[in-house]
């Protein structure tokens, strides 16, 4: 005899002993959809004690989803309807497969981790957090390194608002966006098991208040946030005339990093730019060992050409103090321009590891001042940020490479 997966319906009714406010929601403490069985929720369903555990297919029809307590299961969540729904409670789900077939939104505070398949039928995915708001903090939604999702089902009317991870090392497109906008960006050649995560603004207010820095131009309107790497990895940004406030036949356009700390630094990458689904993009391999946490923001920018020839300074970006002979020294180039100097250089937490008042070009990459210990200290190798002053004025702030090599 064939067997038929089974029905249920939970309609809008009130459990005993709750309020009446609490009429349209279903109060569960102990629930399990066993394999095969398919349960469709009409109003709130409000998870607030125990695991619900969804092995079979959960479809939420009603408003909100009140998951307190946490999700697991190797079954399908669907949410399903024409008005805008609701994920709160901050309760963890942990779910083989996720469906948004919802014809508007659905918020979430909470974190999902998808095992198997994220299905983009219809609605946008979004976290209902302040855009000011640190993005590690976020609520993410996780694909392990099994999971995956249709990418020709992503596009402007259903993608993720809000912050993806993506473990493992695999080629992954981030289905992210933002306003209405789907706006991917690829990660590739990921050299290690590490888990990559990605965040997309649009007309962000947390943007620099400055959009030029010492010859590069910032183009403000969109940014990426890109963290978690440990090692070098290919990062792809696209292009799309909706958000990208330049021309594709500008010259000298290419990726920028930011960091928003130390008043907002810019880096200048040298990317190509390459063709990838239909549109143009840039490609850039980072080998910075703190990539993921200090140059963490991306978009687009070029040399500043109103800018960059009126720079009567030139800083080098590495330093090598090997005794060869070659970037032994910290020399900058036209510092005989600015005699009442001061250079300043810190770490990445914003200790003060050296300063020196009418600088001469001898530092060669130890400390002076005593937060790591006294004079003579020899820093390790990694990046710190160089801070040059004419007078009292900031007039050139930037990085360093310190490479400590034989």
């Amino acid at each position: 005899m064939k067997r038929w997966p089974i029905v249920i319906l939970l309609f809008l009714f009130a459990i005993a002993g709750h309020s009446q406010e609490d009429k349209n929601s279903t109060y569960v403490t102990e629930m399990h959809v066993h394999g095969g069985a398919n349960v469709a929720v009409f109003g709130d369903l409000k998870n607030v004690e125990d695991t619900l555990f969804n092995d079979g297919h959960l479809t939420m029809i009603g408003d909100s989803l009140q998951n307190t307590a946490p999700m697991k299961g190797v079954g399908t969540l669907e949410m399903k309807g024409d008005f805008d729904q609701h994920i709160t409670g901050k309760g963890i789900i942990v779910i083989d497969s996720l469906q948004l077939k919802n014809v508007l939104d659905i918020s979430f505070d909470n974190d999902f981790i998808i095992n198997a398949h994220l299905e983009f039928r219809e609605g946008i995915l979004y976290d209902n957090y302040d855009a000011l708001s640190d993005p590690d903090s976020l609520p993410s939604v996780t694909f392990t390194n099994t999971a995956d999702y249709d990418t020709l089902l992503v596009r402007d009317d259903s993608h993720v608002e809000g912050l993806v991870r993506k473990q493992g090392r695999t080629r992954f497109i981030f289905p992210i966006g933002d306003a209405y906008m789907y706006r991917p960006a690829v990660a590739d050649n990921i050299q290690s098991d590490t888990t990559i995560s990605a965040h997309y603004y649009y007309e962000w207010i947390n943007y620099p208040e400055d959009g030029v820095q010492f010859g590069v131009e910032l183009f403000r309107d969109e940014y990426w946030y890109i963290s978690g790497a440990e090692k070098a990895y290919d990062l792809t940004l696209t292009y799309d005339e909706r958000t990208s406030s330049f021309d594709t036949e500008e010259e000298g356009v290419n990726i920028v990093s930011y960091d928003s700390r130390f008043d907002s630094r810019f880096r200048l990458i040298d990317a190509e730019p390459a063709t990838i689904m239909s549109q143009l993009s840039y490609v850039v391999s980072d080998p910075l060992e703190d990539l993921d946490s200090v140059f963490n923001w991306y978009g687009f920018g070029r040399q500043d050409p109103m800018q960059s020839d009126a720079i009567d300074l030139y800083v080098p970006q590495i330093l090598t103090p090997n005794g060869d002979g070659v970037n032994d020294k910290f020399v900058i180039n036209g510092l005989g321009n600015y005699p009442d100097n001061k250079l300043v250089i810190f770490n990445r937490y914003g200790d003060v590891l050296y300063e020196k008042e009418r600088y001469d070009n001898t530092w060669d990459g130890t400390a002076n001042k005593t937060v790591i210990g006294g004079d003579g200290n020899i820093l390790p190798t990694g990046t710190y940020y160089v801070f040059f002053y004419s007078g009292d004025v900031l007039i050139y702030k930037d990085f360093v490479q310190l490479l400590r090599v034989d």
